[in-house]
């Protein structure tokens, strides 16, 4: 005789009983809180990018740009270092024509001539490209601020 096939509750059941099981054992598992250690120590950028930086260089600390590097902390990137790659937003803003609404009737205004008046407007684009961002590794100079001091020297007993 044949096996009776699930119903589709059943195997729903079946199904989400699976994803929270997956679910459980990824936030119990090493890799996410690995995950969380690297996502911390990025809190300026998007989470895209926090991957971006992960995939390249999994224990980076520190991120910035070359100025931000070299202006901002008194450091510069060490001759022949290769910089991770992130996406930047450069907006791009374009100056339109756009035809003067009536806000009541929503159509064109027009000048006592009789044609449609036009307003120049800038609207922003948005649009990506790739840069470059080091780690504090891969900089000299000005030491990095700190909360702790490091401990030194032995202590007996």
């Amino acid at each position: 005789m044949a096996e009776k096939k699930p119903s589709n509750r059943e195997q729903v059941k079946q199904i989400v009983a699976g994803i929270e099981g997956s679910i459980q054992e990824l936030f119990q598992s090493e890799r996410y809180a690995e995950y969380l250690r690297t996502m911390s120590r990025f809190h300026t950028y998007s989470v895209n990018n926090t991957i971006l930086i992960h995939m390249q260089m999994p224990n980076a600390t520190h991120v910035a740009g070359y100025n931000k590097w070299k202006n901002q902390f008194g450091r510069h990137v060490k001759q022949g270092e290769k910089g991770l790659t992130i996406i930047a937003p450069t907006p791009l803003k374009k100056k339109i024509e756009e035809m003067r609404l009536d806000p009541d009737t929503r159509t064109p205004v027009l000048d006592r001539d009789g044609n449609i008046i036009m307003d120049e407007k800038t609207v922003e684009i948005p649009l990506f490209k790739p840069v470059k961002v080091f780690t504090a590794d891969q900089t000299d100079g000005k030491p990095l601020p700190s909360l702790a001091v490091a401990l030194t020297g032995d202590v007996q007993q």
